[in-house]
């Protein structure tokens, strides 16, 4: 089984060369990390919103994110779909957004973890709760930017 950045490293490569740029990823994650140095830019997203079953509506869970090339089609079509969404005009800001999702999802868990297993809406629903999340991530997150170059704006297109 492979990772998530194996598999879309794998898309990637197997998209004829010609084609790369009109790739569109709609997922969590930052794009840029996951491609080979020097790839060219894709439609990459930063996704808040869940469809619980096959054929079921789309419940949001915030403002979904998307840059790139292709970004006002899929805003248009994610927005028809009843999600709330916005188009971002620079990559460091759609990996800065990714980057912070990403430590949301990853420090939810450790606070569940560290109040005996509680479940996320508990974690929502206990303002103790909220506040270390709040605080972990707004630890995390300079660390998190430095580490991936997102402060500067670098590989900004």
């Amino acid at each position: 089984m492979c990772t998530g950045a194996e598999a879309v490293r794998d898309v990637y490569e197997r998209t004829v060369l010609e084609r790369r740029q009109d790739l569109v990823f709609l997922q969590n994650g930052i794009v840029r990390t996951m491609l080979p140095p020097g790839a060219p830019s894709v439609t990459s997203s930063v996704i808040y919103f869940s469809v619980l079953e096959r054929g079921g509506p789309a419940k949001g869970g915030g403002c979904t994110f998307v840059h790139g090339r292709f970004a006002p089609f899929l805003t248009k079509l994610l927005q028809a779909g009843g999600v709330e969404c916005k188009e971002v005009p620079r990559l460091h800001i759609i990996e800065a957004l990714a980057a912070e999702k990403l430590l949301w999802a990853s420090c939810m868990w450790m606070v569940c973890h560290a109040h005996e297993g509680i479940n996320v809406g508990q974690v929502h629903d206990t303002p103790s709760c909220q506040k270390t999340l709040r605080e972990l991530v707004a630890e995390l997150l300079p660390i998190a930017a430095r580490s991936l170059s997102l402060a500067d704006g670098e590989g900004d297109t």
